[in-house]
């Protein structure tokens, strides 16, 4: 009896870390494209599968003249759960190089989960 205890004691944290780990890489995260490059402005769509929705759901694009844009950079977010969204960043600066990617929160609450980077030129 005091094995099965133990056993169980020991392969139980795991099982928690894998559903864990399992849920948030069933989230997928994809920057779809850009249209309407104008001098200060874009469209971006990006379409968010399989995220689970907690409460009060983020998600969004953000963008930056550097790669690998995050959350701390500019960001516009919406409170929809799954599908294509469009959004419009505004402010921009003409003639500059962009990136952009879509994110969303984890749906564990621990991180944030990064869609493809893709960058454009406005006018």
């Amino acid at each position: 009896m005091r094995k099965v205890i133990v056993l169980t004691l020991l392969i139980l944290p795991f099982l928690f870390v894998a559903c864990e780990k399992s849920e948030t890489n069933d989230a997928k995260v994809r920057t779809l494209n850009i249209s309407q490059v104008g001098k200060t402005s874009c469209r971006v769509t990006a379409n968010f599968i399989n995220v689970i929705c907690p409460e009060q759901p983020q998600r969004g694009v953000c963008w930056s003249t550097t790669q690998a844009p995050t959350i701390l950079d500019e960001k516009v977010s919406t409170a929809a759960c799954n599908g294509g969204e469009t959004f419009d960043l505004t402010n921009l600066t003409s003639k500059t190089k962009y990136f952009v990617r879509a994110y969303c929160l984890s749906t564990n609450g621990t991180g944030i989960i990064y869609g493809n980077e893709i960058s454009f030129t406005t006018q």
